[in-house]
């Protein structure tokens, strides 16, 4: 039972199912079998009867040869000028000296007989007219084949083709003698054809020539274990012993053959479905996981609002109660039709990129004002097994409003941010931050390139990369958990870009341990919500400037207080400040013992916390913070 509820989960069907599938394949492995089963044996059958007929004609061949050859040295002598015994006796000679008879005789019905062989010495009793071979062929009055009978001359049993002749004015048998021995080697070529028994038998049973190991002189040719077919004008069989072996040994074989060909199908198809049974599964797991996680990571993002739906664009949950006037129930769709905050060139803009990311499953984006906020709107798929989701996140992107140009270091730093607080978004890509900017792909990538100083891909390759290490090194997530937190769609991926950047492995790196023996000096203070300008380049005002560092490899950027309302703020909270000149250390190992002291993965859950420090008025480093609640 617990291996047919495998088989059950394998192919995702129901037990009737099962059996209906079970049932038609061993009803096909079974017709497969008969069908080929019976057309081996057909061929077996064939091949045999071809033999058969192809030995038959040979004697028969044979035997009308020998027919024809009688007849010809019949018409010979009867045309022949003889006029005495003598010429006569040497005639017979000379004929059958070019004939392939061992010998030539002839009966007359005076009682004369005449032998080919001049030394043999013929009995002073014998008298043709008695033989069989004689009163046969003259009772026929045709050619035909003798009863076998015992040569005298040879002392060996022989047949004859005897045919009725008139010479010297007398009425008589002129015969061509045939050994069974000569029979038996001129049949033996047949052996390499049949390697069964194979028989040349007269009408009474007598065995006249054969190729096997039968001891016995007669046989019963209606013996069911023989096959028989009779030799024209004679009373002669040729008969066939049944090859019951090869039959029995080659179907066997086939059965033997076909079954464990059957069986090693049937074991290689199921260990195949198993083995992407689980496959598939765990890729399911992965896949629900990363969804999870993505999920997560949209949820958490700062100034943003995520609405997922099912296919049908059903709302399943959304952030918040409502969304302007769009309800966290019902369908996505629907509410957007009935929203009064929503232009109709949006709403049509909207309901033609759901339409198109689910005919191609993949992402797409749409600026909309709503009110007097400009969101980014992404829309994506999310697939789990046989689920599809559609997710909806709305981004503020209000800060980001300004026109991007080329001379204008304030926006790009803008998009820099943007990028940096969206880094766990694998669809961070060209496309989505061109459609932030306003302008198209090429110019975007142009101005991007001349202001970073590399291209978009791999800027944000290494970001992720840094990141990933960041938290490799000082939070305890699983490597599959950091590469979808940093980007990356597959574990797979991560793992090659990691390798190639860091030459280690993510687990190798993630081994390794961090020796730091910096004694920190250090107090807890609390700060106040504080609005803050963020560039990529150092501001030239005589405003405090605070430098930034989100991680532990050298990143700078640069950000001054505002009274004007940001989403970037340093938070209020507790914060550590580290004394840089009493620690006595360099900058970089002082703020890697920052995070192995002070870094609590639980508290920020899927961001790096921001260490940032300030110089005195002599330009040297006076304090590091980080917040640490």
């Amino acid at each position: 039972m617990k291996i047919l509820s495998k088989f059950k989960d394998v192919f995702q069907i129901s037990t009737k199912q099962f059996i209906i599938a079970c049932s038609v394949v061993l009803l096909f492995i079974i017709t497969n079998y008969a069908f080929n089963y019976s057309l081996l044996n057909q061929n077996l059958k064939a091949y045999e009867q071809g033999i058969f007929s192809r030995v038959q004609t040979k004697i028969q061949d044979w035997t009308a040869s020998n027919f024809l050859n009688v007849d010809n040295m019949a018409n010979l002598l009867e045309h022949s000028e003889i006029n005495s015994k003598a010429e006569l006796d040497n005639a017979l000679y000379k004929i059958q000296k070019n004939s392939n008879f061992p010998y030539l005789i002839l009966g007359l019905e005076d009682g004369t007989f005449y032998i080919s062989d001049r030394d043999f010495i013929t009995p002073h009793h014998y008298t043709p007219v008695t033989r069989d071979w004689f009163i046969d062929t003259m009772r026929a009055q045709k050619t035909i084949a003798t009863k076998p009978y015992f040569s005298m001359r040879l002392g060996l049993r022989s047949v004859s083709i005897c045919t009725p002749i008139t010479v010297l004015g007398e009425k008589g048998v002129f015969c061509g003698g045939q050994p069974f021995l000569f029979i038996r080697s001129y049949f033996s070529e047949y052996k390499v054809l049949y390697d069964k028994n194979l028989f040349l038998v007269d009408g009474g049973g007598e065995i006249l020539g054969k190729v096997g190991n039968l001891s016995t002189d007669k046989l019963n040719i209606k013996d069911p274990n023989y096959v028989s077919f009779a030799i024209k004008n004679t009373n002669w069989h040729i008969v066939f012993e049944k090859n019951r072996e090869i039959y029995s040994s080659i179907l066997d074989k086939f059965f033997i053959t076909n079954l464990a060909f059957y069986l090693a199908f049937i074991l290689i198809f199921f260990l195949t479905n198993i083995f992407w049974y689980h496959q598939n599964k765990k890729r399911s797991k992965e896949i629900a996981t990363q969804s999870s996680l993505i999920k997560d990571i949209l949820i958490k993002r700062k100034d943003s609002v995520l609405i997922t739906t099912d296919a049908s664009f059903n709302i399943i949950n959304s952030d918040m109660e409502n969304f302007f006037d769009i309800s966290k129930s019902g369908n996505f769709i629907e509410n957007v039709k009935n929203s009064k905050f929503l232009d109709d060139e949006t709403k049509q803009e909207i309901e033609l990129k759901l339409d198109k990311i689910v005919l191609l499953e993949m992402s797409d984006y749409l600026n909309a004002r709503i009110e007097t906020i400009n969101f980014l709107i992404t829309f994506g798929v999310l697939k789990a097994e046989s689920e599809r989701t559609i997710t909806i996140l709305f981004q503020d992107i209000s800060y980001l409003s300004q026109s991007i140009s080329p001379n204008n270091n304030t926006s790009m730093d803008k998009i820099l941010i943007f990028i940096r607080q969206n880094l766990d978004d694998e669809d961070l890509c060209i496309d989505k931050l061109s459609k932030i900017s306003g302008y198209s792909k090429f110019h975007f990538q142009r101005m991007f390139k001349n202001y970073v100083g590399k291209n978009l891909v791999s800027y944000l390759r290494e970001l992720r990369l840094e990141r990933a290490a960041f938290l490799l090194k000082f939070s305890q997530k699983r490597v599959q958990d950091i590469a979808i937190n940093c980007g990356f769609k597959h574990t797979e991926t991560f793992n090659r870009a990691f390798f190639k950047h860091y030459n280690l492995t993510p687990s190798k790196y993630k081994e390794q341990i961090l020796e730091n023996n910096i004694n920190l000096v250090y107090d807890e203070i609390v700060l106040e919500d504080t609005n803050i300008q963020i560039t990529f380049s150092e501001p030239t005002s005589d405003d405090r400037v605070y430098y930034l560092n989100d991680n532990i490899f050298g990143k700078i950027y640069y950000a001054t207080k505002t009274d004007e309302e940001t989403s970037n703020k340093f938070s209020k909270g507790r914060y550590i400040r580290v004394n840089f000149k009493l620690t006595n250390a360099e900058l970089s190992k002082i703020i890697e013992k920052i995070y192995l002291v002070f870094y609590d993965e639980n508290i920020f859950t899927d961001e790096i916390p921001t260490i940032f420090y300030t110089k005195n008025n002599l330009q040297n480093i006076d304090y590091i913070y980080m917040r640490i609640s």
